[in-house]
């Protein structure tokens, strides 16, 4: 057989007079494109309207999830946990006689066999090269409702090849939540213009229309379609790839209303190019906004692939662009996304947190309780609400506190008030009479009944009291927090540390009941993650979860034995609902639990630690370089190492990742998120000597430069701190500074170090040789503050505290001072006049 006959088994979907994809970076590759080479990879890829799935480097979709009018998918799988076996689309090809235009061969379909893979989270593109150069690319549109499917071929040999290319689509439309079967009740063949409309005039499809339209086809070439209402469309056109010659042709694919079908097809055909493109340079422009860390090139390309993620991952939800989990898997907007999400996005664009936080306040109850979910479900969209056992309140507190941190922004914090008052009411009402706080969930998980104490919620609830009168105190509204709230969180800690700490493990566990659960969970690393543990038990549970918990090739394990899928009864789980040993939630890998670590390594004096488990855990090289690993994001990773499926994971381009990556990498470049302010710390990795960041801080954008060489025997301050060019006697940020730049070394100047209370002013007098320190919290608040300086002051005056100061004093061995000072006030601000 000639060779120009030979079955070609490759595809990639990509427009070459655009873009070209090599092994290496390019001008015309964006640097955060990766390949996907493993047996059991997964690509997710996508836009605000539609997101399409791919397994095993099959080059069609196994899934198509639409965003518009609502979240249907095309999607033929039977079993979620087998969905690799089925697929949405098939593509086909088969080669002609030259002379007689006779099929050679038989029909191939091309998407049976892996091909390289080459994707970023807006764009997948699969290649091989047999007889034909080819590539399927995928790519989704901005404004308009689409995924585009280009089929490239190109001809390396001196004669023509004649060839039938086709495509075949499973038209199962699923509904959203429900996933209800729905074929199409009426098909309508656009004739002269290569298209074909499948509709679906259901109320729990919305009367949704699908559109397939080809592009790229001569006149000539007309596309022959052929279609059922029982699930499957087909279209096949004959094409001759001139010698040394290239063609392309474009499978659209849209979803949309059925009153809006005409309109929608003309807008796709004329413009899906343009707006394809306009996806791209959209997301990339997110991507590439500053950078944390520049001179690491691993944690800048992951950081760029999480903020384009952080794009990806917002969809059409009746009208409104909302976080979801993945681009074309859970298409649901749940609240715990975006909370958990947007702690780590609020560092540097407060824009979209408040985008979020105004969604969600839409969707609250008459009685102020909190959204838990919202989707469509069966003809109409539904809200599904928090219990008060639910600890998506204090994730919501948290990050309400944080975006009026960074953003300044009264007026929205101000309106999510009763909000506000309703998940700090719910959450203390979880308290036990042993002073913690109990769920019944195991840990931060939503499977389970099993009520008892729980440490991740007695660290969350106590956290949250400090962010709420953080709250109360900015905003000048006392009501939110009750008058008591120093007490309570005292309480809160003092159990957690007497009740729930075990020497024996080492670790802070759980009851079931009033029994210890000796299962060593990851939630019970917040509390070193928020300093609730004296400094020797945050070392000890660190310690601890690096022997127990860590899986030294790809990470923390949620939970430890893996054991509940023996413990079904017990833990009163819905049969399998935990997973396998090693899988899911029983002693899975989750990113969140990596950043849980990193996070009290850090807290616990380890940054060099933090900063290996960031780049090994949660960087796209440290992900690749580990079993089973692919450059990408996950929801979770299998974890037992006896399995030839060790490492591989689930969901990939997932928000949380990225969400989760940028609030460490900001906390390892030293910025520290403290309930009453930000501040910036020494702490660093030994190898990171200068790096500059930008840092939204009361709505401006700082940008923040650290830098000097920390010695081994020098003390762990600042030798200076400028702000806007101008010594400055603060390391906790306070009014809209420009610029910061803080120089590691011996002071030479006092400085502050943190605060309990809200900083209003620090300045510093040369000349007087005085530092003067504005405070303000809540009424009868317990105030402390910390400095450094090289000296003791001579004499310390305060206003509006009519309690007795203390202070307590502190000696390096380098002479450095650390003072502390604390008092009790009742109105109005605390002002310190510092003499030294």
């Amino acid at each position: 057989m000639n060779k120009r006959y030979r079955p070609v088994i490759t595809g990639l979907l990509v427009l070459l007079s655009s873009l070209s994809f090599g092994s290496g970076e390019t001008p015309n590759r964006p640097a955060i494109t990766v390949t996907s080479d493993g047996d059991y990879d997964i690509v997710e890829v996508g836009g605000s309207y539609v997101g399409a799935e791919f397994h095993r480097r099959k080059p069609a979709p196994t899934r198509i999830s639409f965003y518009t009018p609502v979240a249907n998918s095309l999607d033929p799988s039977q079993d979620y946990w087998t969905r690799d076996t089925t697929r949405t689309l098939e593509l086909l090809l088969q080669y002609r006689d030259n002379d007689t235009g006779e099929a050679v061969g038989g029909m191939s379909v091309l998407n049976d066999v892996p091909w390289d893979c080459d994707w970023t989270p807006y764009r997948a593109t699969f290649s091989q090269f047999i007889t034909l150069k080819q590539s399927i690319t995928y790519e989704f549109g901005q404004t308009l409702p689409l995924m585009a499917v280009t089929f490239s071929l190109e001809n390396p040999d001196a004669e023509p090849v004649a060839l039938t290319l086709g495509a075949r689509l499973n038209t199962t439309l699923r509904t959203c939540h429900t996933y209800t079967e729905r074929q199409p009740a009426q098909l309508v063949h656009w004739d002269t213009q290569h298209a074909l409309q499948l509709d679906y005039p259901y109320a729990d499809t919305d009367s949704a229309s699908v559109l397939l339209l080809v592009d790229g086809l001569k006149e000539e070439e007309q596309p022959d379609w052929s279609a059922s209402t029982h699930a499957r469309a087909e279209f096949s056109a004959d094409l001759v790839i001139p010698a040394l010659g290239q063609r392309e042709v474009t499978l659209l694919i849209a979803s949309c209303r059925l009153r809006e079908a005409y309109e929608t097809f003309y807008r796709v055909r004329d413009g899906w190019r343009e707006d394809v493109r306009a996806h791209e340079q959209n997301v990339m422009a997110y991507a590439d906004r500053s950078t944390v860390y520049e001179p690491d090139r691993s944690l800048t390309h992951t950081e760029r692939w999480a903020k384009a993620v952080m794009q990806v991952d917002r969809h059409w939800l009746n009208g409104s662009l909302v976080p979801m989990p993945c681009p074309a898997q859970y298409n649901f907007f749940f609240t715990h996304d975006m909370l958990l999400t947007n702690l780590g996005t609020v560092y540097f664009d407060t824009e979209t947190v408040r985008a979020d936080l105004r969604f969600l306040h839409s969707l609250t109850r008459a009685d102020s309780t909190l959204a838990h979910a919202y989707y469509w479900k069966d003809g109409e969209y539904v809200t599904e609400f928090c219990g008060d056992n639910s600890w998506n309140h204090l994730w919501f507190i948290q990050l309400a506190a944080a975006y009026l941190r960074h953003s300044g922004d009264t007026e929205t914090v101000s309106s999510l008030l009763p909000e506000l008052e309703h998940s700090l009411a719910a959450a203390l009402s979880q308290r036990g009479q042993d002073g913690l706080v109990h769920g019944n969930y195991p840990d931060w998980w939503d499977i389970g009944n099993v009520p008892g104490a729980r440490a991740y919620l007695t660290s969350l609830t106590a956290r949250a009291l400090e962010d709420a009168a953080f709250i109360a105190a900015k905003l000048e509204h006392a009501e939110l927090v009750p008058n008591e709230w120093q007490v309570v969180r005292d309480e809160l800690l003092d159990s957690l540390n007497e009740r729930l700490w075990s020497d024996e493990h080492g670790y802070l566990l759980n009851t079931i009941g009033d029994t210890l659960d000796t299962h060593l969970y990851a939630g019970s690393l917040v509390a070193a993650w928020f300093d609730q543990l004296p400094p020797d038990r945050a070392e000890t549970m660190v310690a601890t979860a690096t022997r127990e918990l860590v899986d030294p090739e790809i990470g923390l394990r949620i939970v430890m034995p893996a054991d509940f899928h023996l413990l079904e009864d017990a833990y009163n789980f819905h049969g399998p609902e935990a997973g396998a040993a090693y899988t899911y939630i029983n002693g899975g890998v989750w990113p969140h639990g990596n950043a849980w670590y990193a996070f009290a390594q850090l807290h616990a004096g380890d940054a060099d630690g933090a900063l290996a488990s960031l780049q090994k855990f949660l960087t796209l090289d440290g992900v690749r370089n580990s079993p089973n690993g692919q450059a990408s994001f996950y929801e979770y990773r299998f974890s037992d190492p006896e399995s030839p499926k060790y490492g591989s994971f689930d969901k990939p381009t997932f928000l949380w990742m990225g969400g989760w990556y940028m609030n460490v990498l900001y906390s390892l470049a030293g910025v520290r998120e403290d309930p009453w302010g930000v501040r910036i710390t020494p702490e660093r990795p030994s190898q990171w000597e200068t790096h500059t960041f930008p840092l939204t801080v009361n709505g401006q954008t700082v940008e923040v430069t650290v830098h000097g060489d920390a010695l081994p025997d020098a003390p762990l301050a600042f030798r200076r701190i400028l702000r806007d060019g101008e010594p400055c006697g603060s390391a906790v940020l306070y009014g809209s500074p420009s610029t910061l730049e803080f120089e590691r070394g011996v002071p030479e100047i006092p400085y502050l170090v943190s605060a309990s209370v809200l900083v209003e002013d620090v300045s510093w007098s040369e000349s007087r040789r005085q530092l003067t320190v504005q405070l303000r919290g809540t009424p009868g608040q317990i105030w402390s503050c910390q400095l450094v300086s090289q000296t003791r002051y001579d004499s310390m005056r305060v206003v509006g505290d009519d309690g007795h100061t203390t202070h307590e004093e502190t000696v390096e061995d380098d002479g450095v001072i650390w003072t502390t000072m604390s008092g009790e006030r009742t109105s109005g601000t605390v002002t310190l006049t510092i003499q030294y």
